[in-house]
């Protein structure tokens, strides 16, 4: 110990250095990464899960003409959304994006021989509904995004409270776009996959006969070539010779018995 005391005494003072001494670089605070790569590996991973639900749709006005779209009149569509098991009570705060939620939907198709009403309830967490529709809708419209929920945005991380009253106000908004015929059919399909709305079964009478009008409408559009005449080769006339007329033959007995 006391070697100890005799070497921190023989040690030299460390002088302190002035503010104005030190260089700036030592007082500059580590700069955030840039988001970029998160945003990338997002967008990546959206386009896939697009292209896994478009495999599984198929053809999408097909899979939209099933619940009566291009028809007669737009289907109309309705959302209300209620806390899984609770009465609706918006105030009660979540714990976390693992809150469930009941979708009420209704869907409504008007046709010439009558009406179809189709009603179905579908349960998602907050996590699935930013990951599988919100994030995809933000996506496809783009900058239209803003304009059409500039009042009703989305629900904030964490189950904060209000967050049902929030989430019911966007899915309102969302149909009344779907309404409008102002959705691509692509998201649209998207969209009621993931309500997991019941697809309606078509008769096989019904979709035998809507093939044959996709083919006459096809054949209508396509071009007829055009049919040149050829023009009529006249028949020559056959200038009929007339025969001679052979000479006639007696024959000798004859001609005795005539004299």
């Amino acid at each position: 110990a006391r070697e100890a005391r005799e070497a921190l005494k023989e040690a030299p003072e460390r002088v302190p250095q002035p503010m104005d001494s030190l260089t700036l670089s030592e007082f500059k605070p580590e700069r955030r990464r840039s988001s970029k790569c998160s945003q990338s590996t997002r967008d990546s991973v959206q386009s896939e899960e697009h292209h896994r639900l478009m495999e599984h749709i198929g053809d999408s006005r097909r899979f939209l003409w099933k619940f009566g779209y291009f028809r007669d009149t737009q289907p109309q569509l309705s959302i209300h959304v209620t806390e899984h098991g609770g009465s609706g009570r918006s105030w009660l705060p979540s714990t976390s994006e693992d809150q469930t939620y009941d979708l009420q939907c209704k869907l409504k198709s008007t046709f010439s021989r009558g009406e179809r009403m189709a009603e179905w309830t579908c349960s998602k967490s907050l996590s699935e509904l930013r990951s599988k529709l919100h994030d995809h809708v933000k996506k496809e419209l783009g900058t239209d995004y803003k304009t059409h929920f500039q009042d009703t945005r989305f629900a904030h991380h964490g189950g904060l409270p209000g967050t049902t009253k929030r989430l019911d106000a966007w899915f309102k908004t969302l149909a009344n776009i779907a309404n409008e015929g102002q959705m691509k059919n692509d998201l649209l399909a998207v969209f009621l996959d993931q309500l997991q709305a019941p697809v309606p079964q078509v008769d096989a009478q019904v979709e035998q006969f809507r093939k044959e009008l996709h083919v006459a409408a096809v054949a209508a559009v396509e071009p007829v070539p055009e049919v040149r005449e050829v023009p009529k080769v006249e028949e020559a006339e056959v200038q009929k010779v007339p025969s001679k007329e052979a000479p006639r033959h007696i024959e000798a007995e004859h001609l005795v018995v005539a004299l």
